[in-house]
């Protein structure tokens, strides 16, 4: 009863207690309205800048997927209540600003990551940190994606032009060239590599090994690079002015197939250090092979090559592999300096990169082989380059870039042929070594910059004393290509003359318009009783009058494109025609001269101002000749015959015009290769052979493929490496 007293009196006190009023409950601040997205199409949105960016990613192939996370560091202009960054089929993650302030990260296209920050970005210095994953590609060859060597896989990366982004999010335009830090995590047994040397390893979880690497010097992403596999890893000794590591890369098992690409790299390093005066601008050099069909890719430190360039069995090589791998070590190399120590503004000026690393490959290849006759090969560059300018759709080499369609389409023969055609045009007009001089300025200016066509030209310019810039841009931005008619006058008592008249060169029956002028160096060679003189104008307008001042009498003969260096087509009229040119100055003219003179005649053919027979008189001398690009250059004639100029009904005779005058030296090569054959021999002869024996359908030669192909599949080594594709051609051209 007590206890029952004690908790009524303690109910009582309780409910009579006063009790404070309660609080009103504060509502929960409203988050603030996201702002509203202007999602880029093309390129990224003023307002912010990288400074530099490292990349921490996991890549082991075999797996599905690749993780990272990326921090950059940023200067921003103005108030950013939105960061665009490029990021292609990545899943962005978790995000911050500055160490602390969340973010929201959201695809919003197919090429561009939105991130939101909690309140706007103030001008000045950020920090970005960014999680995200990505698909470690087994079918696309772009961004991040693995390859299988040997039922190995390996993962590599190609970011040119647009597809850094599908490794990691960045600012994947040229201009926002920065130092990048890369660390790699992977399996302990791999090798990781990128665009610089190691910095330190460590273990990871796992089982996993941490790779970081040294701060590259300022790339744009495009140029970035990565590995990972179990790699063969060749020593190609120390080369050029700073002793460079040179190591030659490539899947576990293929080390022995690395043996010229050991032996030729450096020297070829060597040669474009001496063209340029600088050394080579970074720290390692290492080429690695990718097991797949493809080119080559500049990123400096890590330059990669498609198996069939770099690689081979020393048993199985060939003069025409070795000699194709060096043209595309030094085009790489040459990017060295040309695009990567100084690298384009924009995709617009992709043939500074390109269509100079093409022209460079000439003077390099030249300079360390002589004997390879790469000058001349540079005419037959020209000549193509001009083909594919005279027709009517070609393109500008400065396009105007509207899309990312344009970007990749720019990689095309116009920005890699026509533009080096045209710079060797112009280094001819303001000399070699003045040409030098402007380069070297231009890069010593701009080194880990980027720059423009207006500087380069610029420098030249300054360089030569006299405008280039001008005339070098009727051929940036105008389509297409002049052909020059040229009419030798000869007065009594005057001086001679050349009567020029341009026009745009296009085939028989274009509906382009004809009436383009371009502003270029038009330069002849003519010989007055054996002796020979020069004579040069800038051509501005559509007609023009060159006067021969050191002529003393009417010339034996006019060369309308003095050593082939000008970017045009030459059509000579009356007594002094191309086809007669070649048999008064058979002596007096280069081998390269005379093979331009027949990629001219050839085109004017198919604009309709030469005339076929005329210019076959010429077939039966060249195709005599010794030299094998004269050959080469008459059989270009054959095949033309077979393929564009002759009708049907009149195949047989030209036939029979092609057995008449390759067939006995097309027996004579044969399809087996003597070991006493030299490298001409062995580079003549696919070619020689391949046009008697399917253009020329010579008998013997056809029964003799068809006997060697049946072998061949039974045995790979019963066809000699340097014919295994005429053969296979031959015998599939006469096979049922």
């Amino acid at each position: 009863m007590r206890l029952s007293l004690v908790i009524l009196f303690v109910i009582s006190a309780c409910a009579t207690t006063p009790q404070p009023a309660p609080e009103p409950v504060k509502a929960a601040p409203a988050p603030a309205p996201e702002p509203k997205l202007a999602v880029p199409t093309l390129r990224l949105p003023e307002g912010a800048r990288p400074v530099k960016q490292s990349i921490e990613v996991k890549v082991v192939p075999g797996e599905e997927r690749f993780s990272g996370v990326v921090t950059l560091q940023l200067e921003v202009t103005r108030k950013l209540e939105v960061l665009y960054l490029n990021g292609t089929e990545l899943s962005p993650g978790g995000a911050t600003f500055d160490g602390s302030t969340a973010a929201k990260a959201r695809v919003v296209s197919e090429h561009f990551i939105a991130i939101i920050p909690a309140a706007p970005l103030t001008e000045g210095g950020h920090t970005l940190r960014l999680e995200y994953s990505g698909v470690l590609s087994k079918k696309n060859t772009a961004g991040l994606f693995q390859l299988t060597e040997g039922g190995v896989p390996y993962a590599y990366t190609h970011f040119e032009p647009i597809d850094a982004r599908r490794a990691f999010p960045c600012f994947d335009e040229p201009a926002f060239k920065i130092p990048f830090t890369v660390t790699i995590t992977h399996k302990a047994e791999h090798l990781a590599l990128s665009n610089t040397p190691v910095a330190d390893e460590k273990d990871g979880a796992a089982g996993l090994k941490v790779t970081r690497f040294i701060e590259t010097k300022p790339l744009p992403s495009y140029l970035v690079a990565m590995a990972v596999g179990p790699f063969d890893v060749v020593d190609a000794g120390q080369w050029g002015q700073n002793k460079v590591q040179v190591r030659i890369v490539a899947p576990r098992g293929k080390g022995p197939d690395t043996k010229w690409a050991v032996e030729s790299t450096g020297p070829i390093l060597e040669e474009l250090e001496k063209y340029f005066g600088i050394p080579y601008p970074y720290e390692k050099l290492d080429h690695i092979s990718l097991p797949v069909n493809t080119g080559a890719m500049e990123n400096p430190g890590l330059i990669t090559f498609g198996h069939q360039i770099i690689l081979s069995r020393v048993a199985e090589d060939t003069p025409g592999r070795q000699r194709g791998y060096a043209a595309t070590c030094a085009h790489e190399l040459a990017h060295q300096w040309f695009g990567d120590l100084v690298t384009m503004a924009w995709w617009d000026d992709l043939w500074l990169n390109e269509a100079f690393a093409t022209w460079m490959t000439t003077k390099t290849l030249q300079a360390w082989k002589p004997k390879w006759d790469s000058d001349i090969g540079a005419v037959q560059r020209r000549s193509s380059a001009l083909g594919n300018d005279g027709l009517a759709n070609a393109r500008q080499v400065r396009q105007p870039i509207a899309s990312n369609d344009d970007i990749v389409n720019a990689f095309d023969g116009i920005t890699y042929g026509k533009g080096a055609s045209v710079i060797s045009m112009f280094e001819s007009w303001v000399t070699p070594q003045v040409f030098q001089r402007g380069v070297k300025a231009y890069l010593e200016k701009f080194a880990f910059k980027n720059a423009t066509a207006v500087d380069f030209l610029g420098s030249i310019s300054a360089a030569a004393g006299r405008d280039v810039t001008g005339p070098f841009d009727t051929f940036l931005d105008k389509p297409g290509a002049p052909r020059v008619a040229m009419e030798l006058v000869c007065p009594k008592g005057g001086k001679p003359s050349l009567k020029l008249s341009q026009r745009r060169q296009l085939p028989i029956g274009s509906k382009a318009d004809l009436q383009k002028v371009w502003s270029f160096p038009v330069c002849v060679r003519y010989a007055v009783k054996g002796k020979q003189q020069r004579a040069c104008t800038l051509l501005t307008e559509a007609t023009a009058e060159l006067q021969l001042t050191d002529a003393k009498a009417c010339p034996d003969w006019v060369l309308p494109n003095d050593q082939m260096q000008g970017h045009y087509r030459a059509a000579l009229s009356g007594a002094a025609d191309l086809p007669s040119l070649l048999t008064k100055a058979r002596k007096e003219l280069s081998i390269g001269e005379r093979i331009g003179v027949l990629g001219d005649m050839s085109a004017l053919i198919s604009s309709g101002d030469l005339d076929l027979s005329a210019a076959l008189t010429t077939v039966p001398l060249i195709a005599s000749e010794d030299n094998r690009h004269l050959v080469g250059a008459a059989a270009s004639f054959g095949w033309a015959l077979n393929d564009v100029v002759v009708p049907e009904s009149l195949k047989p005779k030209a036939e029979a015009f092609i057995r008449q005058h390759f067939g006995a030296r097309a027996r004579k090569l044969g399809l087996t290769v003597d070991p006493k054959d030299d490298e001409d021999t062995r580079l003549m002869r696919p070619g020689v052979v391949g046009l008697a024996g399917i253009a020329g359908k010579e008998p013997a030669l056809r029964k003799q493929a068809l006997e060697l192909a049946a072998k061949w599949l039974a045995d790979r080594k019963a066809v000699h490496p340097d014919l295994v594709d005429t053969v296979l051609a031959i015998a599939a051209d006469t096979a049922d």
